[in-house]
């Protein structure tokens, strides 16, 4: 038993991401890894919100329609996990997540705390990693125009365009139209990569452009899907991620129903957390830090989905009115400016 658990969420709102390095052996080639993080941490896989990975329901309608719900499920799943585990009680739990993960890791967090605090749930809850994650929509659209412009991804007028979906995204957020805001944000997308040459959300530096017989709609669903497709580049250099997991982890599982495929309700979770997919989860940082529970922020650099430019790191601090910790990484901003300090 390691010194540590943590769980791994992975997701947007659709995926789960289980990467070769993760465990003992590398999957394909069976071989022992030596980036194992099993060196460091038990590791729990979790596929939640149920209908995401290899998680299913047996009618559409028990899917869950909001964040505070999934993380109601996950922390059913610990209880039965931790409270007759007196070894895995010993091992302080971390969440780690990533972009719409961080979004249900934070719900989590909060119902992990509330269930330790009630006495329903013995675990030591170590902390919560929060990377790119989708914690602030409003905040987030309000930076693509400014750093597309920047980056002359958009001309003046598409930007100002940009600018405008994202205040019109702000206000209906301010008045709790969640679902409004979602279409809205759908418009901006469609907007954004048009206008950009179809730049590609998960690396500003490159274009994604669609097939010539792309519809809008599938346009749309194909930026949902990019996320799919760069863990893909992640997982192997032949076949892809939906290939990994409904052949070689499918075997080495020998639990799942002959009918079930990885994925096979992603679309279904997406269409029944639409309300929900655009609503803050800021506060609920702040409770998080409240409460004492340690949180890392941090982001990276060429994913402008999530992408935290200082202005909108600014405003995210002061909306966290307890955030104590905060890590943003940007590696090529950082070179830039050693090369600076180097000419001076």
């Amino acid at each position: 038993m390691a010194n540590n658990t943590l769980v791994a969420r992975r997701a947007r709102i659709l995926w789960c991401s289980y990467r070769e390095f993760h465990g003992n052996w590398t999957l394909r080639h069976g071989s022992e890894s030596s980036s194992t993080w099993l060196q460091k941490a038990d590791l729990l896989f979790v596929d939640n919100p149920v209908g995401t990975g290899y998680s299913f329901v047996e009618d559409i309608k028990l899917l869950v329609k909001s964040d505070e719900e999934a993380a109601k499920d996950l922390t059913t799943l610990l209880q039965k996990l931790y409270n007759k585990n007196s070894e895995l009680q010993r091992s302080p739990l971390f969440i780690v997540a990533e972009s719409y993960g961080g979004k249900f890791a934070v719900t989590a967090g909060l119902s992990i705390v509330k269930a330790i605090n009630a006495k329903t749930l013995n675990l030591k809850f170590g902390g919560i990693a929060l990377g790119d994650s989708w914690i602030s929509p409003e905040d987030f659209v309000l930076s693509w125009g400014p750093l597309l412009l920047d980056m002359s991804r958009l001309d003046k007028r598409d930007a100002e365009k940009s600018n405008s979906l994202a205040i019109r995204i702000q206000d209906q957020l301010k008045r709790e139209k969640y679902k409004e805001a979602e279409q809205s944000w759908d418009e901006l997308e469609d907007v954004v990569r048009t206008s950009s040459n179809f730049v590609d959300f998960y690396n500003f530096m490159n274009e994604d452009p669609p097939d010539r017989s792309t519809t809008n709609m599938e346009l749309i669903e194909s930026v949902r899907r990019r996320y799919s497709s760069y863990i893909t580049s992640k997982v192997s250099s032949t076949g892809g991620t939906d290939d990994l997991m409904n052949t070689v982890i499918r075997r080495k599982l020998r639990i799942i129903p002959k009918n079930i495929s990885w994925g096979g309700q992603s679309d279904n979770v997406f269409e029944a957390l639409k309300s929900d997919f655009m609503k803050p989860r800021i506060n609920e940082v702040d409770e998080l830090l409240s409460l004492g529970v340690n949180v890392t922020v941090y982001n990276g650099q060429v994913s402008f989905w999530n992408l935290l430019p200082m202005s909108t790191c600014n405003s995210l601090a002061g909306k966290i009115i307890n955030l104590h910790v905060f890590v943003l990484f940007s590696l090529q901003v950082l070179q830039v400016l050693m090369n600076i300090a180097h000419r001076s």
